[in-house]
């Protein structure tokens, strides 16, 4: 009886197990379906998990040159100029370099001024989340606003961020500190025979006015 019982609690809970799996497996195959099902009658769906845009098939693949290292190695160092002689890229290094800062100081076409014929006709803009996002949705979702603008506001939000919290981080240390020495204090003068308690207690606020100063 006593080995019958570990036995017959490992069966009912595999039990369950599988029929939780499978009223979830259920469940989830008929919420697609459904979302399926509104995605073509609607002509929605359009790049979502399970409709994404094809993306440009690898044109141009370079196989990598090590440096010959000891044995033993999990890491091998890379030889630049090997590889480079390798590849069959047919721009090289330097004009390369040459477009990239002409895209970016044309704010990938968007600056005023300035065309998209820095950009491949068939361009797409590839993100971890966003994309794939062709030449005129990319130009119309990045056209509308400022690089340059939106990097002075990223820099003047971490600004106060990093102010701020290295404020609050010292009022906390100092508020320790404070709180530490008047323990060694206390400590130090209840340490004779005829020490009198008088049971009060000290406590250190920091107290702000109403313009928080």
């Amino acid at each position: 009886m006593a080995k019958a019982l570990p036995i017959l609690g490992n069966c009912t809970a595999g039990s369950i197990l599988l029929l939780g799996d499978g009223i979830s497996t259920c469940i989830t195959g008929a919420t697609r379906l459904l979302a399926r099902s509104i995605d073509s009658l609607c002509g929605s769906g359009e790049n979502t998990v399970w409709c994404r845009k094809v993306w440009h098939e690898q044109r141009f693949k370079t196989e990598p040159v090590y440096v010959d290292t000891p044995e033993g190695m999990l890491i091998g160092e890379l030889d630049v100029d090997a590889t480079l002689k390798k590849s069959k890229f047919p721009l090289p290094p330097d004009v390369i370099l040459a477009k990239a800062k002409a895209v970016l100081g044309c704010e990938f076409g968007t600056k005023e001024g300035s065309d998209a014929s820095c950009l491949a006709d068939d361009f797409q803009f590839v993100a971890p989340i966003v994309g794939p996002l062709t030449k005129d949705e990319f130009l119309k979702a990045f056209g509308s606003f400022k690089v340059t603008v939106f990097s002075f506001i990223l820099f003047y939000l971490f600004l106060r961020f990093f102010i701020v919290f290295f404020f609050f981080l010292f009022l906390s240390s100092t508020n320790n500190s404070n709180n530490n020495k008047m323990g060694l204090h206390k400590q130090s003068f209840c340490q004779s025979s005829d020490c009198v308690h008088t049971r009060q207690q000290t406590r250190n606020n920091h107290l702000f006015q109403q313009q928080h100063r």
